[in-house]
């Protein structure tokens, strides 16, 4: 009996520290267009080591992130002597996509056409160009490495020219303003290690407003160039398994910003901005996925009508609108249950339901003031949503919210979009 009892105790401590396997070759399966150079340069397995489980799932979850793959699954065939064959076997989809938009409301008719590439070359390159008419021109072209040659170093960079019409919000009156935009962005990144990176950069960038009517309240008009600095830091710790996710992300950013002339005489000295967008997503059974997050974002508090931050359908609250408000300050979260009803390997049927709020502060108040309840600084929808997903091309999933103020049921509004909210 002792003896029965002593090799219960000890043999999962034997089995534990015996000696492990060695990997005798690493090789993928799937990977139709991704180079297995690439991949082979991101795992922390390496042939010839001794198989570490725990590198083995960081490999696996760093290979799943990649916009490459909708899944990734790993095979582990033992041989004699103690070796052993690794096989990552990857779900590819399609990463060359096509960037088409139209509008057709009055007044404000519009086209957008251009392409879109997340594993330009099968080396995990992001690359991008679109041109827009409406009834201006607006072009944009971008070009990200995140691992150059396979290493821990990454470069991003990003040309703008935009023309649009935007609303300015001075506190006697809301003008409309024609609005241009041309700016270069470059910044370097560095992966600390698998979840863990930072970014260093800058942009160079000349803003024009021009007022659409002279009867309207505010300047006729404003020319400013503008330097920014940036500095990122970016955790991601995902788990993704086709569209759905589980665990954590962070990214925190900080800028400067340098203005050469400003409406305002303080917007002629630099100021600053700080923004943090934290993100949790957890799998709820086989068919659910609770998603969450969390933004909150800070700036000078100048009395300005051209504040850092804005209160948008398409940002932070589906229904309110389309900037309904500019603020030097902004706390907004954002929480989803979503549930798919019908999926197979190609098509997904889910539905959405949500809970939208944000507070803001104006222009040169103070919080108190903004949290006050006469104020208007202060918005919560709810609302749902049905999305339309295929499953083997990148970010094919086109998105249809509706949204409700719990305060007032007439403010409401559809939010239409591509790729999940957040």
């Amino acid at each position: 009996m002792w003896l029965a009892t002593w090799l219960l105790v000890c043999l999962p401590s034997i089995a534990q520290t015996s000696p492990n396997l060695v990997l005798t070759s690493i090789e993928f399966e799937g990977n139709k267009k991704t180079k297995e150079d690439y991949l082979q340069k991101l795992l922390l397995c390496k042939e010839g080591d001794a198989l570490n489980p725990k590198n083995l799932q960081k490999d696996l979850l760093r290979l799943r992130s990649l916009n490459a793959f909708a899944n990734v699954q790993h095979q582990l065939d033992t041989l004699e002597n103690g070796a052993a064959n690794l096989t990552f076997v990857c779900e590819e989809v399609q990463t060359l996509l096509p960037i088409i938009g139209l509008g057709f409301l009055p007044g404000n008719e519009w086209f957008k056409i251009g392409a879109l590439d997340v594993n330009t070359l099968g080396w995990g390159i992001e690359s991008s160009f679109f041109y827009q008419f409406n009834r201006r021109h607006s072009f944009n072209f971008n070009l990200k490495v995140p691992n150059i040659g396979g290493s821990s170093w990454g470069i991003n960079t990003n040309l703008l020219w935009w023309e649009s019409e935007e609303p300015l919000y001075f506190e006697e009156a809301e003008s409309r303003y024609f609005y241009r935009n041309r700016s270069a962005l470059l910044t370097v990144s560095y992966d600390i290690n698998n979840w863990h990176q930072i970014e260093l950069g800058g942009s160079l960038f000349e803003e024009q407003y021009k007022k659409l009517n002279e009867m309207d309240f505010g300047p006729s008009g404003l020319d400013v160039f503008k330097q920014l600095i940036k500095l990122n830091y970016h955790f991601q710790k995902l788990d993704y398994f086709y569209h759905y996710r589980s665990g954590w992300a962070n990214t925190a950013s900080f800028q400067i910003v340098f203005s050469k002339l400003g409406y305002v005489p303080e917007e002629t000295e630099p100021f600053e901005i700080f923004t943090n967008d934290l993100r949790y997503y957890k799998r709820i059974g086989k068919m659910g996925n609770f998603a969450s997050r969390l933004v909150f974002g800070i700036s000078a508090n100048n009395r300005s009508p051209f504040a850092a931050f804005v209160v948008d359908g398409h940002q932070n609250i589906r229904g309110v609108g389309n900037r309904i408000a500019r603020a030097t300050a902004i706390a907004s979260l954002n929480l989803e249950y979503r549930h798919t009803f019908k999926e197979n390997k190609t098509w997904a049927l889910q539905g959405v339901v949500f809970t939208d709020e944000a507070v803001w502060r104006e222009p040169g108040q103070m919080w108190g003031k903004t949290l006050d309840g006469e104020n208007e600084a202060y918005r919560m929808y709810v609302g749902g949503g049905i999305r339309f997903i295929h499953q083997k091309i990148f970010g094919a999933i086109v998105r249809l919210d509706f949204g409700l103020n719990i305060r007032d049921a007439g403010e409401n509004g559809f939010v239409l979009g591509l790729g999940q909210y957040f």
